[in-house]
């Protein structure tokens, strides 16, 4: 049995360091954690083909990648990466923002998740930022995840 009022850092797997990113949360002891909830969550459980998405709402996407990413330089401090994807209703625009990891995430016919909002562009639905996963690894789709 855990004593709730102890410090949480004698916790199996928590340890100095990562007691004192709790510690900037407020959560000193075993009590403190069991009374910490979210602020908020995402449903990512909810599976939408893209030709069911609306401008301006949030969805979770079972894709296949049909272009590579292309990146842009607009200038110094601004580099666009975007992809195609579909799915057997349709295709979408993905749009990055500075990230350059996302080049060599992607290949031709690899099927992902996103998780992103959906929005317009010169008439051309897309989802900007969205989280991905490959799909058969999901670790956070599929789900209800708290933030």
């Amino acid at each position: 049995m855990i004593d709730i009022s102890k410090d949480i850092q004698y916790l199996k797997g928590v340890g100095e360091k990562r007691a004192a990113l709790f510690k900037k949360k407020g959560i000193k002891t075993v009590e403190d954690l069991l009374y910490y909830f979210p602020r908020s969550h995402e449903d990512r459980s909810q599976m939408k083909e893209i030709a069911d998405c609306t401008e301006g709402e949030t969805v979770c996407l079972s894709v296949t990648v049909f272009s590579p990413v292309r990146e842009a330089r607009i200038r110094k401090n601004l580099l666009i990466s975007t992809m195609v994807v579909s799915d057997e209703t349709g295709a979408l625009n993905v749009v990055w923002y500075n990230n350059r990891y996302v080049k060599g995430q992607f290949m031709t016919g690899d099927e992902y998740i996103l998780y992103g909002k959906i929005t317009r562009n010169r008439g051309k639905m897309e989802i900007v930022n969205p989280v991905f996963e490959k799909k058969g690894a999901e670790r956070f789709m599929g789900k209800i995840v708290p933030l």
